[in-house]
This record gives structure tokens, sequence and C-alpha cells, in this order.
């Protein structure tokens, strides 16, 4: 008898607290939780689960989540392996960004293309800091936007509290002084970080929630702050022209 077909890697993520996963498995995987949070992306497939919500059937393009201690298990649909990747977060990460403790994602199973699209944005990214191919500050500054994007929007849209502030910036500040305590500017000195078009310079404003998916990469060069001036904010959502 053949045993069925299981292949599984986690990676560390550029901060503590957060990792990757990426499975494929033809197993039925038993009854269990984790100590984290879970957003993830049914790549390939179909599975049902168990959850803090009943039965639930996730199909590819789907994606799942998991709180903290919710009991799930998860069996193939259809036969042949499904393939899902994952980011897990501790709860202090996701307290950090939302400004409070009482958080919980709401449905297990997800149908949101704009949650999907940042969140396969912040998986390549992640594989590619851990592939070493991305290693420079911009790089780390550039996963940083897409998790805060990330959890931006599963807390405005898929979890039982929204976020105390209803600055969105102050998600990502907060979500740096827990991922960076001393931040870049008391590593490296005060930095200010211009965010430039690639043809030209353009005046700026911070998107909107509905805007993010079309800014998540980073196009910033860093200039030291002159002397004597407060050290500069960091930017806080990804920005977009204005017109």
């Amino acid at each position: 008898m053949t045993a069925p077909c299981h292949q599984c890697r986690v990676a560390r993520a550029p901060w503590a607290g957060v990792h990757s996963v990426r499975t494929e498995s033809e197993r039925h995987f038993g009854r269990h939780w984790h100590d984290t949070y879970g957003i993830g992306v049914l790549e390939q497939g179909a599975q049902r689960s168990a959850s803090g919500r009943g039965e639930v059937d996730a199909q590819a393009g789907d994606l799942l989540a998991c709180n903290p201690g919710e009991v799930h298990d998860g069996r193939p649909l259809g036969g042949g392996a499904r393939r899902w990747r994952m980011v897990h977060f501790d709860r202090a990460v996701l307290a950090a960004a939302a400004g409070r403790e009482d958080i919980e994602l709401t449905r297990p199973v997800i149908c949101d293309p704009q949650l999907q699209a940042a969140l396969r944005h912040l998986l390549g990214q992640l594989e590619a800091w851990q592939a070493g191919r991305a290693g420079t500050d911009l790089d780390l500054l550039a996963c940083e936007e897409s998790l805060a994007v990330v959890l931006g929007r599963l807390l405005a849209a898929h979890a039982s509290a929204a976020p105390l502030s209803l600055d969105a910036g102050d998600h990502v500040a907060r979500l740096r002084e827990r991922l960076h305590p001393r931040g870049l500017a008391a590593r490296d000195g005060a930095i200010a970080f211009k965010t430039v078009r690639p043809a030209a310079r353009r005046v700026r404003r911070f998107a909107t929630p509905d805007e993010q998916p079309r800014c998540l990469r980073i196009t910033s060069s860093p200039t030291p702050t002159p002397s004597g001036r407060p050290t500069p904010r960091w930017p806080r959502w990804p920005c977009m022209p204005v017109a």
C-alpha cells in the first residue's frame, strides 16, 4: 500500500512571532489546534474540515483562517492532494496591528479577492526573503508593508471587533513597534523614506483600504534627515499619487 503524499515546509519570517507554512498532502489530519492565528490560501484541490463554526468545505482559491486554540481537522475532497500556503502570527502581532487584544477571526473559510491578492503578494515576498533574493532594508520594508496590508484587510473585513483607531496608518506604526521595538532609526540613525514614482516625483496621499492592493510594492529610497530636524515617522499606509 502506497503511503499518502505529504510534504510540509515551515519557514521563518524576518520577524519574531511570524512564520509561513507550505503544505501539499493527501493526508487526513486529526483534530488539533495552533497557538497562533493563521491565514492562508488553498491553491490546489479541496478539503472538508471541522472548525469553531462547524464543518466547512474549501475549494481551490478559498482562504483558510484559524484562531489560537480553535480545534480543526482536514481531509481531502474528491481524491488527490491539496496544496495550501499559510502565514501564522502570534496573538501579540495581531493585537499590535489592531490596538486591542479581543480579536477573533470570524470565518474559517473566506472568499475575498482583495485579501487573497494581498496574501499572495506577502507570501511571494516572504519566499524571496527566505531564498536570500531579498535582503536589503527596502526589501524588509516592503515585507512589512505587505504584512500590514494583509492584517489591515483581515481586521477590517473578517474580525469580530474593529480596530480601536480609525486611522489605518496606526496599524502600521503599531505593527512596526511590535516587529522592531527599536526600529531602523535606532539601528542606522534617523532615516526618512521618501516614496517616489519611478518616472517622476509626485505629491502623495495615504491609500484607502480599497486602494492598497494596487500599491503593494514600495518604491522608496532612504534620505538622511538633516541635522537638527525631528525624526520623521515611518510612512503609514502604502501611498497613492494625488490626481
